[in-house]
């Protein structure tokens, strides 16, 4: 009985000495992972995606017959020079509608569009202050297992690097402006006008009558020829 207030009290202080010293939950002194921790606390919120290697493994994977709208989301970074090029890229393009995702946004309303392509930008800082983390860092971290952006999520899959996202987008704007071209219809052929009726052409006059051929005068006959000195002979 004398050893375990001991051993109690050798516990409580471990426990209270960790979470202290490293802030993190005492359950880590147990021998629970930080996966388990993670999966325990942020599994209903989270969950981690396929990282898709380029954008032409991710392109395979959508569904162009029977999808009419794409929406995809940019995770990026006030500070991130690469981030501002795939947004630049997108910019000012009439199959594109770009919204930016607040704490508080209604995903909703914010992809209300006929456009086909819905890019939702998702800062990992702080609107106020760049070098605070928003919860899009946390979103970031759980979904595709590592901070790194600008990062691509589309149909629970995620793609990094800024040439391959690019890369993406250019073939989806193609495969959309195709669609989108295949599918609108033609307008109908402006009727011609019937053409205007020829007048008849004029009657022409009759040919004047030809004057008689002058007949010719009969030709002179000729005389017999004069007999030479030897046919008198």
């Amino acid at each position: 009985m004398g050893f375990l207030p001991y051993y109690i009290f050798f516990i409580v202080y471990s426990i209270s000495s960790l979470c202290i010293k490293q802030r993190k939950p005492a359950l880590f002194f147990l021998g629970l992972s930080r996966n388990n921790i993670s999966f325990t606390l942020g599994a209903d919120k989270y969950k981690k995606l396929e990282v898709v290697s380029n954008a032409e493994d991710l392109i395979s994977k959508l569904n162009f017959e029977t999808k009419s709208q794409f929406v995809t989301s940019i995770y990026y970074s006030s500070l991130c020079s690469y981030c501002t090029k795939v947004s630049s890229f997108l910019e000012n393009n009439e199959n594109v509608h770009i919204a930016k995702v607040e704490d508080n946004s209604n995903i909703e309303e914010l992809v209300k569009t006929d456009k086909p392509i819905v890019v939702l930008l998702k800062n990992i800082n702080n609107k106020d202050n760049h070098l605070e983390k928003s919860s899009f860092y946390e979103e970031l971290d759980a979904k595709g297992g590592k901070i790194q952006v600008p990062v691509l999520e589309v149909n629970d899959f995620m793609l990094f690097e800024s040439d391959e996202i690019i890369k993406f987008y250019n073939q989806l704007l193609e495969r959309v402006s195709k669609k989108k071209e295949s599918t609108t219809p033609t307008e109908p052929a402006t009727p011609t006008e019937p053409a205007a009726p020829t007048e008849p052409a004029a009657p022409t006059e009759p040919a004047a009558p030809t004057e008689p051929t002058t007949p010719t005068e009969p030709t002179t006959p000729t005389e017999p020829a004069t007999p030479t000195e030897s046919n008198k002979a």
